[in-house]
């Protein structure tokens, strides 16, 4: 997935300013639509995102690499 490539994985590929300027493009969108679920806890957890790491993303610069949204499993009680 291009959005989620780090700057060490792009070190290694041939420069192409438009799918680095698409790429950032797809995260700052991502980050806004973040935005908006945030807002709404209960569209936020029908999604499966934790409001902590979704709070923190949105926080990133757009050269930062997606992190992984998803809430850890929840362990049932014995």
């Amino acid at each position: 997935m291009i959005f989620s490539m780090s700057a060490r994985q792009w070190a290694g590929s041939t420069f192409n300013p438009g799918q680095l300027y698409r790429q950032w493009r797809k995260r700052s969108l991502l980050r806004h639509d973040l935005q908006r679920l945030v807002e709404d806890p209960y569209l936020l957890d029908d999604v499966g995102f934790c409001r902590e790491t979704a709070e923190r993303e949105i926080d990133r610069a757009v050269w930062e690499p997606v992190a992984n949204l998803r809430m850890p499993p929840q362990k049932h009680a014995a």
